[in-house]
Order: C-alpha cells, then sequence, then structure tokens
C-alpha cells in the first residue's frame, strides 16, 4: 500500500464541524530546522503531527549513535498518532531530513473524541492502522531488498 499524501484529510473527513473546531483550538503550527528532533523514541505520545511542508525521517535507534530510516514522511502526512491506537509513547525518533512545517496537534484531545464517539473513533482507528500497516510493509519491502542487496540468504525449515 502506498502512503497517499492527502493522510490528515483522510483522517479527518471523519469528524463532525464541531469536533474539527475543537480539534483546531488544540492545533498549532510549528516549524523545525534540518537535523533537529521533534520527538524521541520511547517519550509519551503527547501529540500528532501533519507535515505541512518539509520531509520528516522516522528513525529506530541503533547502537553507537546509528539510526535506522523506517520510513519518511512528507507533505500532508500523519505521524505520531500512536497513541489513537492506545500505545502510550512514541515508538521511533522524528527528524527533519530538511527544513519543515508542522501542524501539531493534541494527542489526548484527539483520542478524547474517539473516545466520546466510537463510531467516529472505529473509523479514525481504523484510518490510523492503514497507515502504519502501510508504512510496515514499506519497511519490509525496503528491508527485503536491502538483504536481497547484500546476499543474506534466509533458509526456511
Amino acid at each position: 500500500m502506498e502512503v497517499t499524501a492527502r493522510q490528515a484529510e483522510e483522517l479527518f473527513q471523519f469528524l463532525r464541524p464541531d469536533q474539527v473546531v475543537r480539534l483546531s483550538a488544540a492545533a498549532e503550527p510549528v516549524s523545525f530546522k534540518s537535523g533537529e528532533t521533534i520527538y524521541e523514541r520511547g517519550e509519551d505520545a503527547a501529540f500528532i503531527y501533519v507535515v505541512v511542508e518539509g520531509r520528516i525521517s522516522l528513525l529506530l535507534p541503533g547502537s553507537e549513535g546509528l539510526h535506522v530510516v523506517v520510513n519518511e514522511v512528507g507533505e500532508g502526512e500523519l505521524f505520531g498518532v500512536c497513541v489513537c491506537l492506545g500505545v502510550p509513547t512514541y515508538s521511533v525518533t522524528a527528524q527533519c531530513s530538511e527544513e519543515s512545517w508542522l501542524l501539531r496537534i493534541d494527542a489526548g484531545l484527539l483520542k478524547r473524541l474517539m473516545d466520546q464517539d466510537p463510531e467516529i473513533g472505529y473509523a479514525l482507528e481504523t484510518q490510523i492502522a492503514r497507515i502504519y500497516y502501510g508504512r510496515y510493509t514499506d519497511a519490509v519491502k525496503r528491508l527485503s531488498g536491502i538483504l536481497t542487496h547484500i546476499g543474506v540468504e534466509h533458509e526456511c525449515r
């Protein structure tokens, strides 16, 4: 599944107008410089982000300061939405690949809106799961390509 550049639009279409107003009031534009870290893996997942402009690398920290790029997100894409799936901390580190403008949204408020309206909550969780599954399958494909390229073979038994 290819991740679309309209993730935010696709996700928030499920909200009622009054919910959009509440969420908009709890959102703020923020900017980051290239190389700047937005959040670290393991931090409390307090915000959801929408990329307005720029590119963000989602990294899995490794040993000796090395990081594995799990995915990259760009304009219109969401990241940091794990709290909406019941995961209280960020599972990756988010770092700017270039100067970026983001919309930072209060994740707790979105989660409360989802809990208060189970029908909308289910629709949002389903859409978020689709986004995450798409990123997962993309990462598996890239990893498989890397392993094939370096000649690592796996024998099934």
